[in-house]
C-alpha cells in the first residue's frame, strides 16, 4: 500500500485500501472493532475525516468503529520535548536558572531542543539535569556544600542513614505540601521568591519523563499508564500539548474503561516490543517501525531492487 497517511484524503485511501485486502464490504467493516496505530498527525487526521463525515445515519459511511492508538515513542518524545522547553530558560540571560544553566555546569552543550533531531540525546540530557538537581537539594539538606578533598577516602553510609536522607529530602522537597508551601512563598504579594517554587515544578515534570522512559525500556505497560495519566492533566497547561490534552485521555479512557478487559490487556500489551529479546531492551513499537521504515526508505530502496515499492506491487 503506498497510499499516505499525511492527510485526511490519505487517511482515507489507506482505509479503502484495507476494506480491498479484506475483501469486506463497507457495512461489514463498520461492525467490527479496527484498531490503527500511528503519530498524533495521524490520529488528528482520522479525526478531521470523522469531522468531515458527521453526522450521517449510515454507519457504513462513518469511521467510528476505528480505534486509534498513539504511539508510546512518539507520545513519550513530543511530552517530553514540550517540558524540557518550557523549563529551558533563557541562556542569554546569566541569572536565568533554568535547565540550560545546569547543562552548561556539567559541561554539556546546551542547544534549545527546538528541532526534532535526537530524542534520545535530549532525554538523556533531562536525565543529567534532573539527577545533578536531586544531588544538590540532598548535599544542602546534610550541610556538606564544601567540596570535598579528593586526597581523603569517600566516606560510606549505612542504609539507616541513606533511608533517612532519603525520607527527608522527600518531605521537604517532593511531597505535595512541601510543593504548596514553594507556591505560597512564590505568590507573596511582598518580596515574592519563585525560585524554589520553579526547581520544584521543574523535579516533578522531569520525573516524569525519566520515569516514562524506564517503563517503556522494562517494558511496563502499568507504570507507563500512570504516567500517561499524569500527563493528561499537565497537558492542559503545557504549551505546545494541546492536541495531546485531548487525545491522551480518550485513549486512555478507552484502554482502560470502554473496551472489554480482554482486549484492554491485548492492546495495552502490543504497544511496547523488544526486537532482541533480551529483558529491559523494550521499545515503542512504533519506533521500532520508525527504524525499520528508515531501512526500507533510505537503504533497499536506494542501493538495490530487492525491496523496490514497484517490483513489490507487481509481485
Amino acid at each position: 500500500m503506498i497510499a499516505s497517511d499525511n492527510s485526511a484524503e490519505g487517511i482515507g485511501e489507506v482505509l479503502e485500501g484495507i476494506l480491498r485486502q479484506t475483501e469486506d464490504s463497507s457495512m461489514e467493516a463498520s461492525e467490527h472493532l479496527q484498531v490503527m496505530e500511528g503519530d498524533l498527525g495521524t490520529y488528528c487526521n482520522l479525526e478531521s475525516l470523522r469531522a468531515l463525515q458527521r453526522p450521517t445515519q449510515h454507519p457504513d459511511e462513518s469511521p467510528g468503529n476505528i480505534f486509534m492508538l498513539l504511539g508510546a515513542s512518539h507520545t513519550l518524545w513530543n511530552v517530553a520535548q514540550a517540558i524540557f522547553l518550557l523549563h529551558f530558560g533563557n541562556s542569554s540571560n546569566s541569572e536565568d536558572l533554568g535547565a540550560w544553566h545546569t547543562l552548561e555546569s556539567l559541561g554539556v552543550l546546551s542547544d534549545r531542543p527546538t528541532t526534532k533531531k535526537d530524542f534520545t540525546l535530549m532525554i538523556s540530557n533531562m536525565q543529567k539535569v534532573h539527577e545533578a538537581a536531586i544531588l544538590h537539594c540532598i548535599i544542602e539538606l546534610i550541610g556538606q556544600t564544601k567540596p570535598p578533598n579528593v586526597n581523603e577516602d569517600l566516606p560510606t553510609w549505612d542504609s539507616t542513614r541513606a533511608q533517612n536522607v532519603i525520607d527527608k529530602c522527600y518531605e521537604q522537597l517532593f511531597s505535595p505540601k512541601a510543593r504548596r508551601d514553594a507556591e505560597e512563598e512564590a505568590n507573596k504579594k511582598e518580596s515574592p521568591n519563585p525560585k524554589l517554587s520553579n526547581l520544584l515544578l521543574r523535579l516533578h515534570h522531569f520525573a516524569t519523563v525519566i520515569e516514562a522512559d524506564r517503563a517503556m525500556k522494562s517494558g511496563d505497560i502499568g507504570r507507563l499508564l500512570n504516567i500517561w495519566r499524569m500527563w493528561s492533566v499537565m497537558a492542559q497547561g503545557i504549551k505546545g500539548l494541546n492536541k495531546y490534552a485531548i487525545h491522551l485521555p480518550r485513549m486512555l479512557v478507552l484502554l482502560t474503561e470502554v473496551l472489554s478487559p480482554g482486549l484492554q490487556k491485548v492492546l495495552q500489551h502490543s504497544m511496547l516490543v523488544t526486537p532482541s529479546g533480551w529483558p529491559d531492551h523494550f521499545v515503542g513499537k512504533d519506533f521500532f517501525l520508525e527504524v525499520q521504515n528508515c531501512w526500507l526508505k533510505y537503504f533497499y530502496n536506494k542501493c538495490g531492487i530487492g525491496a523496490n515499492i514497484h517490483r513489490l506491487m507487481d509481485a
